[in-house]
């Protein structure tokens, strides 16, 4: 019996020696002191346990278990911060805030804008720019002058790439989309905004001069939609009559043409183009399936 348990300690104590050496990484001491115990602890069934583990780990499941994961070692845990609930109980839209809060609130909302993604929040820093407390327009001002800025510099470099790559119709595509992205955040003054709706207008005569198809149905209803905010309705017709030529399969080419002739009134127009969509094999979006059964 002595020899039997004699037998079993001996080959315990082999495994455990041989499974350290095996798998003993530098800078783990603890993590294989705590697994040198547990054998010690369970002679014989904790090193063929270990053992045998990591034998079905590695022929049936192959990808690597980070065991350290399973260890209480202060260098892996993960601090969870406690919410701040005060503020997250005075959250409220801004534009709101800045309409119905007090001085202090009003600033606070302001600074809490400008430390996050403000170019997200352009049109309630705009709205701001007009708010009685000078304090709360200076940092509108300051911002939409720093993001203005931003924005001419960028377009300025644009135009000057264009110039190295003048065969490149990609390039003036993104330039195009650049201005048009800006446009709609109304942040410009009117002068600005029809300095750079030329600039857009002329580098899209450009775009289709030199490669047509490069103009999706999308950046034809852009072009529409700015040419008829700056009051060049004969500019707007003319790119409603290109994009029905030569997108008639876009859906935004319709939203486009139809916008057009619906503000300049001219209907006999607008229910042919809406004929075209009805009777083509364009899907139709929420917008567009409400405007065709408005107009039935």
């Amino acid at each position: 019996m002595m020899l039997r348990i004699l037998q079993i300690f001996v080959c315990s104590i082999l495994l455990m020696f041989a499974y350290i050496i095996t798998f003993y990484k530098k800078g783990e001491f603890t993590f294989y002191f705590l697994q040198f115990i547990f054998m010690i602890l369970t002679p014989l069934i904790g090193p063929v346990f270990l053992i045998l583990s990591w034998l079905i780990q590695k022929i049936f499941f192959r990808k690597e278990v980070n065991l350290r994961e399973l260890s209480f070692r202060k260098d892996m845990l993960h601090t969870i911060l406690h919410p701040d609930e005060d503020k997250e109980r005075n959250v409220v839209p801004v534009k709101e805030a800045l309409l119905v809060s007090d001085t202090q609130d009003k600033r606070r909302v302001m600074l809490n804008v400008l430390k996050g993604e403000y170019e997200k929040s352009l049109t309630v820093i705009t709205d701001a720019l007009e708010n009685p407390d000078t304090e709360i327009s200076h940092y509108a001002a300051s911002v939409i002058t720093e993001v203005k800025s931003q924005f001419k510099v960028t377009v300025q470099t644009m135009q000057e790439q264009l110039k190295d790559y003048p065969d490149d119709p990609a390039m003036k595509v993104m330039l195009i989309d650049y201005i048009h992205e800006f446009l709609g955040k109304n942040v410009l003054s009117e002068i600005e905004a029809m300095t750079y709706i030329t600039i857009y207008l002329n580098l899209m005569e450009e775009l289709f001069v030199q490669d047509a198809n490069s103009i999706t149905g999308t950046m034809y209803k852009d072009i529409i939609y700015h040419l008829m905010a700056s009051g060049q309705k004969d500019k707007a017709e003319l790119w409603a009559k290109r994009a029905l030529e030569l997108r008639p399969a876009d859906l935004d080419t319709y939203k486009g043409v139809l916008k057009y002739y619906y503000e300049v009134g001219n209907k006999n127009v607008f229910y042919n183009v809406l004929g075209q969509l009805k009777a083509s094999d364009i899907v139709l979006d929420r917008e567009t399936l409400d405007i065709v059964r408005f107009f039935k």
